[in-house]
């Protein structure tokens, strides 16, 4: 285990947590100040994810040639100037897209990167707790960032300072990347490509991407949500993400340091199912249902991970490339969808989009029949 590995990946988890879940709370108040429709809005959130599915899509070369560690201190970079250009032009959508873009290139490429380093570099027997470990991470970041950003709008901070604020963070990934690692990208085994069929990769793949679009419905468009629908105060539609994602960290932190002597099947299996139940309970009976959708959703992505290592330990990468680019498309999609349904049928009808998101995943997992190898 290489625990100079670890830390990187953790803090640069967290930081693309802490920024990432500052965009939900604060994203009402772009729409308010510079006068934007919804559908006009949400490329504020579909560019970083267009420009995140490029990197991936290109993850084959860039991994083969440099590595999963080297390209960090890049996407460092890009999630530095990505987040301050944001917060110094604030009254330029033009721009505020433009720099939402080039952190999009950090949120994709960091996010391959660092599970297949953690993939590399952990032990199998120490993989699965691990890769819950670094997820428990975004998860902390998840909590603070939302709470943070209401304190900072009740003392008249405005958003662009926010995300000038919270520019500590990607500054503190970028100088974590020059800490010796010991970590050789030819000390590995070379990433295996085309190794596994095109229709198994999709099948892995509609079990994971349908799933990410549906957490990130509730991470970035709760607060918005619950303003435009329940007439709730920012401050208090804040506090409903940092309740979900306080749920989201503890379970990933329970599932980090606690060895469950449980398949990982059942478990992702029970996973969707509450989050399903819980999902329809946030909309037809009351929205702090949607607060225990952290618990349940909790583990799977990290699972998700390990279970795909099971079933092909060898080809992980290839797994993992895949499943991002496929997480890639959905995002891109979903918000797409979001801005234009929000617009034509209301906010109800685009947050809707998450009960058949989490459906499409219930039945790619319940009807996959693959054989471990």
């Amino acid at each position: 285990m290489n625990r100079s590995i670890l830390f990187i990946s953790y803090l640069s988890l967290f930081s693309l947590g802490f920024i990432d879940n500052a965009r939900g709370p604060i994203y009402p108040l772009i729409l308010k100040d510079l006068s934007l429709t919804f559908s006009a809005g949400s490329m504020f959130f579909t560019i970083a994810s267009i420009f995140g599915l490029l990197v991936n899509l290109f993850s084959k070369s860039w991994l083969n040639k440099f590595g999963a560690f080297r390209p960090l201190k890049a996407f460092a970079i890009f999630q530095l100037v990505g987040n301050i250009g944001i917060g110094l032009n604030p009254n330029s959508f033009t721009l505020i897209i433009f720099f939402s873009a080039l952190y999009g290139i950090s949120l994709g490429g960091t996010g391959i990167a660092i599970n297949i380093l953690v993939a590399e570099t952990t032990d199998l027997k120490y993989r699965r707790r691990a890769l819950s470990g670094m997820h428990s991470m975004y998860a902390i970041a998840s909590i603070i960032s939302p709470l943070m950003v209401s304190y900072l709008i009740l003392n008249d901070i405005k958003w662009n300072i926010i995300f000038l604020y919270f520019s500590i963070f990607p500054f503190l990934f970028l100088i974590s990347t020059f800490l010796r690692t010991g970590y050789s990208h030819e000390s590995v085994n070379k990433i295996l490509l085309n190794s596994v069929s095109l229709s198994k990769k999709i099948k892995l793949s509609a079990i994971l991407a349908p799933y990410v679009a549906a957490e990130i419905i509730i991470s970035s468009r709760l607060p918005l949500f619950l303003t435009k629908h329940f007439e709730y105060s920012v401050e208090r539609s804040s506090t409903y993400l940092g309740i979900f994602f306080s749920f989201l960290f503890l379970g990933r932190l329970l599932f980090a340091i606690k060895k469950f002597q449980v398949n990982t099947l059942p478990l992702l299996k029970c996973s969707l199912i509450f989050s399903l139940i819980f999902y329809l309970l946030g909309l037809f009976n009351n929205p702090l249902w949607f607060t225990l959708c952290g618990l349940s959703m909790s583990f799977f992505f990290p699972y998700c991970l390990e279970y795909f290592s099971e079933l092909y330990p060898t080809n992980i990468h290839e797994i993992t490339s895949f499943s991002m680019i496929s997480i890639g498309v959905f995002l891109i999609s979903m918000h797409a969808i979001f801005g234009i349904f929000s617009q034509a049928f209301g906010i109800f009808s685009s947050f809707s989009l998450g009960i058949l998101l989490l459906m499409i995943s219930i039945t790619s997992l319940f009807t996959l029949k693959i054989k471990k190898i």
